[in-house]
């Protein structure tokens, strides 16, 4: 009896001792109970090699050892729907890129910039006016845009000098002049082509063409506060006459593949405008800068530039974008953590470490004054000052 009441002594003061163990008390002095919970952040994109990141990633976390950050990157044609599956199943990423005309229709899949980490007026002043409307969402922010690309002009240099043109056009008009100029009919068939414009089917980004004539000719396409279209308002013209700036550029775009017109310069039997311009059948082609190793690759001999989109007005430019940005996912564990990593992510120095080993236009304002110069893209980043997007 007397062992066994001693033995439940023994117990209970075993007990209190373990107890403070147990709780998680009396460890501060312990530096494996003290170090902090690694937390993991997924962050996956899409035409973004791992070493664009890769610096930029470790210098995060050699400032923030709780933090790991592990890269994916997708497949185009696999992306928007493998990301959507993730989320739903609970295995998507804490950071995703979103192409910018995606945000619409994924705002309740993401979460904004907390404001104490990033101001409404510090974001429009970092970055291009142009990429701040499709990312400023009832004043929150929710996606970082880290480089943006812009429709540029393609022309062939030995058509142009066969034909004696001495430059590239700058204006539209001097666009459908030069085109009229090369194109040659053969039995009322195209046989050279002096501009693939006109058609939709065979010509790469149409829609994107005839938006940017639509917004240079001032037309309301669809406002970004209202959300109405404003496609069938009138203008005033410079003459006082009532016009539609819309329908005038949708004539001016289908004329180029209308046999009446003397602009006629393009029709369904070309081939798609990527590949007659590889192969020399067209001396003209608008297209996003980022075609421009697509084309040396097709036709490695090509003597073909880029320059300048052409404008109507050149005193009051609109250039048309294409860019991604990177945002937080609702469904991550970790927001604020994320967002911190994305602030880190598009600041100035970041910014200029990525820019230079993607080789893209930055969508800094500030990073782009130093791309200016650039001989490679120093067209493409002064374009972005002037890039204009639509609902």
């Amino acid at each position: 009896m007397i062992i066994k009441k001693v033995s439940r002594i023994f117990f209970v003061i075993v007990l209190l001792i373990s107890l403070p163990l147990f709780l998680g008390l009396g460890c501060k002095n312990n530096p494996i109970a003290s170090k902090p919970q690694t937390k993991v952040l997924r962050f996956w994109s899409v035409f973004n090699d791992s070493d664009f990141f890769e610096p930029i990633i470790k210098a995060y976390q050699d400032q923030n050892p709780n933090i790991k950050i592990e890269y994916k990157k997708l497949e185009y044609a696999e992306y928007e729907e493998g990301v959507l599956n993730a989320l739903a199943s609970g295995r998507g990423p804490d950071i995703w890129s979103l192409y910018y005309t995606w945000y619409p229709r994924h705002k309740d899949k993401l979460v904004p910039a907390p404001a104490n980490l990033l101001t409404k007026d510090n974001f429009e002043e970092v970055f291009v006016k142009g990429a701040v409307p499709d990312l400023l969402i009832d004043d929150k922010i929710y996606g970082l845009p880290l480089a943006i690309d812009n429709l540029v002009l393609f022309y062939n240099e030995d058509i142009f000098n066969n034909a004696g043109i001495v430059k590239p056009p700058v204006t539209w008009e001097e666009l459908m002049t030069d085109a009229a100029k090369i194109t040659t009919l053969a039995d009322d068939k195209i046989k050279l082509s002096g501009v693939a414009l006109g058609a939709a089917d065979n010509i790469n980004r149409a829609g994107d063409i005839l938006a940017v004539l639509m917004l240079q000719s001032g037309a309301n396409i669809v406002d970004h506060k209202t959300k109405s279209s404003g496609l069938l308002q009138t203008a005033k013209d410079q003459t006082g006459k009532s016009v539609n700036p819309s329908l005038n550029s949708l004539s001016f775009y289908t004329d180029f593949a209308n046999p009446q017109k003397t602009s006629f310069a393009w029709d369904i039997s070309q081939d798609y405008s990527i590949d007659a311009f590889g192969l020399g059948k067209t001396a003209m082609m608008i297209n996003y800068s980022y075609h421009i190793p697509t084309i040396k690759l097709k036709a490695p001999n090509l003597n073909f530039k880029v320059s300048a989109l052409p404008q109507i007005n050149k005193l009051q430019k609109v250039n048309y974008p294409s860019f991604w940005a990177q945002s937080v996912a609702s469904a991550s564990k970790y927001p604020e953590e994320a967002w911190k990593f994305l602030v880190f992510l598009a600041s100035k120095s970041s910014n200029e470490l990525y820019v230079k080993a993607s080789v893209r236009a930055s969508a800094r304002r500030d990073v782009i004054e130093s791309q200016q110069e650039d001989a490679g893209i120093g067209l493409i980043a002064t374009q972005n000052l002037t890039v204009k997007t639509w609902y």
